[in-house]
């Protein structure tokens, strides 16, 4: 084995190791990938190196040169191990420069394996087999210039990257991988490029130089970190996977970074925010301006809320946290921000507070209906028991008021025409005072015992007609009757007669002079209703809120029970009964039934209505 093929194997071995040496510092970093590929198609070439330079025989020796022909992947990989080191962030997301990088290298090697057209086959030396170039041939030209084109390019890439980077630990780094880079290939120049053109023979040595490339990366692994996980590695990962979005820019507001996390948020590419201003984000200018002065003025800003638009112009809320960043002479030289979408958590605090909102209305609502239905009860108590007082005062006074009855009766009969005048007006006095105290009595006897409903068929007209017939109209009072014959209702006519009286006895009170009384009737769907219209003195509203209040009246004489009796009996039939009245002009009852009275509980269908769902609700006289 001659020294120039041991040579080969030498770098075989030594790039294979460092490759897989460089790949297992860390696995997932992209330029240790690269290099290890690199490394072990540097290695394939050596190999087949070393085995055409030992062969035998002149057809082995050709065989391994044609094996041989797959080195365009080395320089392929060598270009793209360049752009990925040098950072050529653009270029590497462009799907046309990898067509550039590898397209050329597949075609030169189906070439080489497949026709003659670059080399001519081997040839013996005194260092052992070599090849021969097909010089004879364009595309072995086009070869040879794409070779050391590509080379000298990443060489070019590499000493760029050393003046560019302010980092001293990366500038270091680009100086021991560029001289690595140049020495084989400078190598390669001289012994296969112009020595043959010269023809000076000796053997090709850029394989073998390119082992000394492991020399140099070796020492950048080992005295600045190449290849390993470096503090900017590191904050280049964790900016890249970090969930809330990280801006930088410039002083003047430039974007000069942006993570995936804001691209995402704003649904641009990053691209097309990189070198772009950051106004363009703001929603609105006053919040950029406002955000800035705070940021320049005290050097730091914590969760400031403001809003940005996406591309789509959409309006999200965000809360931003930032610092002026500044270089080891104390300049500031930019803004670093971080940016969080609040947007959900902003509706969310909307809809609790509206919430909150609505719910002390509902409880303030709550609390009064709370407290109108305490009261309610409370006076619903209140006048059961003046009730069942009132029903046995009245059934322990009328034994009194009998005898002064009788007594007053007999003194009439016994004294006959011997009384002068001021007797006889005085026992008619006691006569009517007790007629009157008689008629309280009934009064609170109807208001304390259960009501009997005796339903009967009956027409508007009619029953007004029967109540009319029982009331002495006086002749300054005008009555219209407006009411209809139809619809035929179920009510009880005894007890409705009674609710009118009552409302035709108050409107004749209330117009003392004259006036007209209108009574009209009128169907509205299920229920029929009746209309009392007078032209008295009217209401007031602070009488009104007491009208159907059991024991209030404004007359002198009389207990108050009768409006209160008259909503008893409408509402027992299912109806209501309302009062709309203006001072001086007049009064309106409304008394509203329905058309088939319906009786549901067990009491009510035997016509009892018990007194606790009688007791009034409403109030007046």
């Amino acid at each position: 084995m001659n020294i120039f093929a041991l040579l080969s194997l030498c770098a075989s071995i030594v790039s294979i190791y460092i490759g897989n040496h460089v790949y297992h510092l860390d696995k997932k970093k992209l330029l240790n990938k690269i290099f290890m590929f690199f490394s072990l198609l540097l290695s394939y070439w050596a190999f087949t190196e070393f085995m055409y330079r030992q062969a035998d025989n002149l057809d082995t020796a050709n065989l391994w040169i044609k094996l041989d022909s797959l080195y365009p992947f080395v320089l392929g990989f060598f270009i793209h191990f360049a752009l990925v080191f040098t950072e050529k962030k653009k270029l590497l997301e462009n799907k046309l420069t990898y067509f550039l990088i590898y397209a050329p290298a597949v075609i030169f090697s189906i070439i080489g394996l497949t026709t003659n057209l670059i080399t001519a086959g081997a040839a013996k030396e005194f260092w052992g087999y070599t090849y021969v170039g097909q010089e004879d041939s364009w595309v072995f030209w086009i070869n040879q210039i794409w070779i050391f084109g590509v080379a000298f390019l990443a060489l070019f890439l590499c000493v760029g990257y050393y003046f560019k980077t302010t980092d001293k630990k990366g500038k270091q780094q680009a100086k021991y991988v560029s001289m690595g880079f140049s020495i084989p290939l400078f190598a390669g120049f001289l012994t296969e490029g112009l020595a043959p053109q010269l023809q000076i023979k000796i053997p090709e040595l850029s394989v073998t130089f390119t082992a000394v490339l492991g020399v140099f990366v070796g020492y950048a692994i080992w005295k600045y970190e190449l290849f390993t996980l470096s503090s900017a590695t590191a904050a280049e990962n964790i900016v890249a996977i970090m969930p809330d979005s990280l801006i930088l820019t410039d002083l003047e507001g430039k974007m000069l970074v942006v993570n995936q996390s804001l691209v995402n948020l704003l649904e641009y590419k990053e691209a097309e925010l990189v070198g772009e201003s950051a106004d363009t984000l703001f929603a609105e200018e006053r919040f950029r301006s406002e955000m800035l002065k705070k940021l320049l003025t005290d050097g730091v800003l914590r969760d400031y809320e403001t809003k940005w638009k996406t591309k789509a112009g959409e309006e999200i809320q965000v809360s931003f946290s930032g610092c002026v960043a500044r270089n080891k002479e104390g300049q500031n030289v930019g803004i670093v921000g971080v940016v969080h979408n609040i947007t959900e958590r902003k509706r969310m605090e909307n809809e609790l507070k509206r919430y909150s909102e609505h719910l002390e209305e509902l409880v303030e609502e709550r609390t009064k209906e709370l407290k109108e239905t305490q009261e309610q009860v409370l006076r619903s108590e209140r006048l059961a028991a003046i009730g069942e007082v009132a029903g046995m005062v009245g059934h322990d006074l009328r034994n009194p008021l009998t005898g002064i009855k009788t007594a007053a009766y007999y003194l009439k009969k016994k004294q006959g025409s011997r009384m002068d005048a001021s007797e006889k007006e005085m026992l008619e006095l006691i006569d009517n005072a007790v007629d009157n105290a008689n008629r309280i009595i009934n009064d609170l006897l109807d208001y304390s015992r259960e009501i009997r409903l005796e339903l009967a068929e009956c027409s508007p007209k009619s029953l007004l007609n029967d109540t009319l017939s029982l009331i002495q109209v006086p002749n300054r009072i005008k009555i219209l009757d407006y009411t209809l014959n139809e619809p035929v209702i179920r009510a009880d006519t005894s007890k409705m007669e009674r609710v009118f009286v009552n409302l035709i006895k108050n409107a004749i009170d209330a117009m003392p002079e004259k006036g007209t009384l209108e009574i009209r009737s009128s169907r509205k769907a299920k229920t029929v209703e009746f209309v009392f219209i007078d032209t008295g003195t009217g209401i007031s509203e602070q009488i009104m809120a007491k009208i159907f209040t059991p024991l209030f009246t404004t007359k002198a004489q009389g207990m108050g029970f009768g409006l209160a009796i008259c909503k008893r009996i409408v509402e027992a039939h299912g109806g209501k009964i309302t009062i709309e009245s203006v001072v001086g002009k007049g009064t309106t009852f409304t008394i509203t039934l329905p058309i088939e009275a319906k009786l549901e509980s067990e009491d009510q269908k035997e016509g009892i209505i018990p007194q606790e769902s009688l007791l009034p609700t409403a109030t007046r006289a």
